[in-house]
């Protein structure tokens, strides 16, 4: 029997019908409750999203205000933060900074600051500040001048605090900052100091922008005297200061406020603890969005219902003319190999254009990390990290930096007012210049007006100068600009680097008496240093030993005695940066001998580009021995019992090597990767004796045994115990048993063989 087919009509509309009875119910169902449901939700948004937002704020202020009291009465209570105890010396006010260290526990805190009333400096966990430095170059306030930030911290009787205001940090950033003064004791009627908490706008406020629901409007923070204290500003907010003319902060709890044509809900809640009033302004068109959404809802609701009705109809209509599909397949099936091939080769070029992009990604990318990677292995060089060719090839190789070149030196470019693509381009010009018997490579500075350049050369110093006065001229011929270059004295050794860039940046400095746009030699003006170097060789090695023992006092104690040679013998600035240069490398050396025997020890050390930030010989010689303490302190966990340890070590290498002839200090240094001078200094401090006299005393016992029990030979015996003369073993052995070696042997031999006494 043949089949027949559905007419296409009457299977259309049937299901059509069922279709819209099926979208009308739910339809009907959502607008009987829809106007509830929307009243609902907006009343809960308004009710309750301001008063829990703005009573959270609150909660959350109110604490940070409330810690900062607690602080200052912490401070006003600690015995060893009296005026006494913190201006006694250098080492008590160092002393002063891990017990002012409350922003650990306090990540609000931009900086506690601890002020002694009619003192020159302030005190912080970070560093010791002189006033005149901290107002003017640390942190500068526009309107907060010197005179009145003097007499605000030796006047105040009562909390005071400034508003958000702009502050300019380092003369580089800018930033919102809140001042917050309590004097000390709290309740004195006459109080010695003066606490200041400096906080960021934005940390008192962290809670506005990471809660999990978005803010808009705006929502300010008056103090109990209606000043604006801070205000965050989220999406759709007023404009501040036509807000701040229309708004009062006293009001109802909720009111409504049209400013400029639109209109804000208003949101009050005022402090019991502090006095201080929250006031959230929110537009009402945001009070909106909830109703958007439900809506938006509805609709995605009927968009479904519509595909799963047209689905079905499609699948009904589909089952009913399955015939026409199957003479449809047969029809195409010829045409559907052709276009099959042709889809392959469209695939295959696809995945090619995708490999080639791909491949063209990694090498950018390979090139950024070259780029960073060769400029963290120039850091190195001037830090003075790196010290032989084999470390350079090492590290170097796989990024092309190869100083193979036996001279080293360093020079420095600035252009005021160049642009940091302008100066990029004027190091590639001159690193292009590199030639036969010369490397140049360029490290990018802290700022964009200045360039660090590391050479490796054969070249004589006067063709050096040839090369340099040569590309000076060029890039005035191409760039049109004068550049100042400061040159640094070359050196033969990679770890003088760091000095060769000290010299080089004073030798710039030489632009102000010169003239900008030279180049500037440092031998030319080095006779204005020269005068004041003196040798620290012994100085360092006992900074080592003390580094080593973990003796934090003596330490600060003698990085202070630096300080104070440095001032009084009128030194210059450059000849306090190469004495820091050699503590700073004295420092790292010992660290990379003690990572040996600790590979856990961490910790950030001050390097060669430091010392340029600073201006006075106090901030460097206070970053040097907090550096330092630290890393003594690491030491002292670690070793537990640092000397007792390394002592036991040191006598088990004796004893065992102590009987062979070549045995010396140099290589016993050598095995513990220690210099020779601080193994010697340790040994006698824990011993009282020399390396040597204790390895005699081993040979001389030694000697003793194998002449009591055996028959061996006087002059074997010299032999097996270490020494290489025979006259000479006897002679010290004489002077250390007051016999010789035969007479020991009879004497020891007749006591042996004698009966016993009583």
């Amino acid at each position: 029997m043949q089949r027949r087919s559905i007419p296409i009509a009457p299977v259309f509309y049937k299901y059509l019908v069922s279709y819209i009875i099926v979208l009308l119910i739910p339809v009907g169902l959502l607008g009987v409750n829809g106007s509830m449901q929307l009243k609902e939700i907006v009343n809960q948004y308004v009710e309750w999203t301001n008063k829990e937002m703005l009573n959270q704020l609150g909660e959350s202020v109110d604490t940070k205000i409330l810690e900062m009291n607690r602080i200052a009465a912490r401070i006003s209570s600690n015995p060893d933060l009296t005026p006494y105890a913190v201006t006694k010396d250098f080492y008590s006010a160092y002393l002063t900074k891990p017990l002012l260290d409350y922003k650990v526990s306090n990540d609000f805190i931009q900086e506690v600051l601890f002020y002694i009333r009619e003192q020159p400096s302030l005190y912080s966990s970070v560093s010791t500040y002189r006033l005149p430095n901290f107002i003017n170059d640390i942190y500068h306030f526009p309107n907060w001048p010197e005179e009145q930030f003097r007499h605000d911290l030796n006047t105040i009787a009562k909390p005071t605090l400034r508003p958000a205001e702009d502050v300019l940090f380092m003369s580089s950033a800018h930033e919102r900052y809140i001042s917050y003064l309590l004097p000390i004791p709290t309740s004195s009627l006459h109080p010695y100091g003066t606490v200041l908490f400096l906080i960021k706008e934005s940390s008192l406020l962290n809670y506005l922008k990471y809660e999990a629901y978005p803010r808009a409007g705006n929502t300010i923070i008056y103090d109990e005297n209606n000043r604006v204290v801070t205000s965050y500003k989220g999406e759709g907010h007023a404009e501040e200061e036509a807000l701040y003319r229309a708004l009062e902060p006293t009001g109802s709890m909720f009111s409504v406020l049209e400013l400029n044509h639109v209109k804000y809900f208003v949101s009050r809640l005022k402090s019991d603890q502090t006095g201080w009033t929250y006031v959230n302004v929110l537009p009402v068109a945001d009070v909106m969005k909830p109703i958007n959404d439900v809506v938006s809802k509805w609709l995605r609701t009927l968009f479904f219902i519509l595909l799963l009705g047209s689905f079905v109809i499609y699948a009904l209509l589909r089952y009913n003319y399955n015939p026409i599909k199957k003479l449809a397949q047969l029809a195409e099936m010829h045409l559907g190999k052709t276009i099959a091939k042709s889809n392959e080769l469209d695939t295959v070029r696809t995945l090619i254009d995708k490999i080639m992009l791909s491949n063209d990604e990694l090498g950018q990318k390979f090139e950024r990390n070259r780029s960073a990677i060769r400029q963290q292995l120039l850091l190195d060089l001037l830090k003075g990290e790196i010290e032989t060719q084999e470390q350079l090839r090492e590290r170097g190789s796989e990024i092309g930096v190869s100083l193979e070149h036996p001279v080293y030196a360093v020079f420095v470019v600035e252009g005021a007012g160049l642009t940091a693509a302008t100066m990029q381009c004027v190091a590639d010009a001159i690193t292009g210049r590199s030639g036969e018997a010369l490397a140049v490579y360029a490290k990018e500075s802290i700022g964009n007006d200045m360039m660090i350049f590391l050479v490796s050369t054969s070249r004589t110093e006067e063709e050096l100068s040839e090369w340099m006065r040569e590309w000076h001229e060029a890039v005035f011929r191409d760039f049109g600009v004068k550049l100042t270059c400061g040159v640094g004295q070359p050196y033969r050794e990679l770890k003088q680097f760091g000095r060769s860039f000290i010299e080089a940046s004073t030798a710039s400095d030489y632009k102000f008496i010169k003239g900008s746009g030279q180049i500037i030699h440092f031998r030319e003006v080095a006779s204005d240093h020269t005068s004041t170097l003196f040798d620290t060789g012994k100085e360092m090695d006992h900074l080592s030993f003390l580094l080593r023992e973990g003796k934090t006092k003596q330490i600060a104690e003698t990085l202070a005695q630096f300080t104070q040679h440095i001032k009084q013998g009128g030194t210059t600035l450059f000849v306090a940066r190469c004495l820091c240069f050699d503590i700073i490398h004295t420092v790292m050396l010992t660290v990379q001998e003690l990572r040996n025997e600790f590979p856990q020890l961490t910790g950030q050390l001050p390097d060669v580009m430091t010392l340029m930030q600073f201006h006075t010989v106090e901030e460097l010689a206070e970053l040097i021995t907090k550096a330092c303490i630290d890393v003594s302190q690491a030491v002292q966990e670690l070793r537990g019992h640092p000397s007792e340890r390394l002592l036991e070590s040191m006598l088990d290498y004796l004893h065992t090597h102590c009987r062979q002839p070549d045995f010396s200090v140099q290589a016993m240094a050598g095995h513990f990767a220690l210099s020779a001078s601080y193994l010697s200094r340790f040994f006698k401090e824990n011993t009282g004796q020399t390396i040597s006299d204790y390895v005699h005393s081993i040979r001389i016992n030694n000697a003793k045994k194998l002449l009591e029990q055996s028959d061996t030979s006087i002059k074997d015996i010299v032999q097996l115990v270490g020494y290489f003369d025979t006259s000479s073993f006897i002679r010290k052995f004489k002077t250390e048993v007051g016999v010789t070696p035969g007479e020991y042997r009879k004497m020891t031999r007749q006591q042996a063989g004698s009966p016993p006494t009583g």
